[in-house]
């Protein structure tokens, strides 16, 4: 599961990755401002990892918005 705390829904997305399968997931994700992301990763024998991470959003986004 990812999850952000910037906009006012939180939930950005739940992966269901097949056992045996190798991934390596690249997405945008449009936030208004300064915010953690954090992800929440359930492993086969049931064990739950979270990391959070900060990420630095700037004024116009660097589209030409």
């Amino acid at each position: 599961m990812l999850f952000q705390d910037a906009n006012p829904t939180s939930l950005v997305g739940i992966f269901d990755v097949p056992k045996d399968v190798l991934v390596d997931y690249s997405f945008r994700i449009k936030m208004r401002q300064t915010a953690d992301i954090t992800v929440l990763i359930e492993d086969i024998n049931g064990f739950v990892y979270i990391k959070n991470q900060e990420i630095d959003v700037s004024i116009g986004g660097g589209c030409g918005g």
